[in-house]
């Protein structure tokens, strides 16, 4: 009878052990798995080749997202340009961008050293004002294929809504202007380095 009694307390023992161990590693796989969700650090999956985009939301009425192709120059020179910080004043001494980086590839994009970089160029007629742009919100990478990422561009000047360079004459005529080269390096086999001149332009 004490040997029925120990062989049932023994088996009682293992059952509760091995029931407590299947618990708690199903426990660890469901932290696991809800841990590596989402967020930027989620690995990108993707098979072939990115392909990459860029563009801008380009109108203060709506949200126009509109194309600058590489090696192009972009101008817009509309009444609703966000570009045109001389009608579209924000009121103090700095302009933000917003740009967006697309994947119509069908693998993941990934930056190659810094993902983006600015160039601004020399003032042909200096106006006697001080300018320059920055990144504030950098895009996030990688990309995976079909995805978008924002990043913004902030133009600062040192008078209000006026620009370095003073151009007399032809579709600018009473207004200062400035260029802004946008270099984005990736893995993009057609586009590895992608350049694009961007046009501001603002009070005389």
């Amino acid at each position: 009878m004490k040997t029925t009694k120990k062989t049932q307390t023994l088996l009682r023992y293992i059952s509760f052990t091995a029931c407590w161990a299947l618990l708690s590693a199903c426990g660890k796989s469901s932290d696991s798995s809800s841990s590596s969700g989402g967020g930027s650090g989620t690995a990108c999956v993707g098979v072939g080749s990115p392909a990459l985009t860029l563009q801008v939301d380009g109108s203060t009425s709506n949200a126009t997202w509109t194309t600058i192709n590489a090696n192009s120059t972009y101008v817009d020179q509309t009444a609703n340009s966000v570009f045109n910080v001389r009608d579209n004043c924000p009121g103090g001494t700095d302009a933000d961008f917003t740009f967006r980086l697309v994947n119509n590839g069908t693998g993941c994009l990934t930056e190659a050293g810094t993902a983006v970089t600015l160039n601004k160029a020399a003032p042909g007629s200096p106006s006697g004002v001080t300018t320059s742009f920055a990144i504030i919100d950098e895009p996030e990478l990688p990309l995976a294929p079909g995805a978008t990422t924002d990043f913004t561009v902030r133009l600062t000047s040192t008078s209000s809504c006026s620009l370095s360079d003073g151009v007399f004459g032809g579709p600018w005529n009473g207004y200062t202007t400035d260029r802004v080269q946008i270099v984005i390096s990736t893995n993009d086999p057609t586009n590895p380095t992608y350049n694009a001149n961007v046009d501001v332009w603002g009070q005389s």
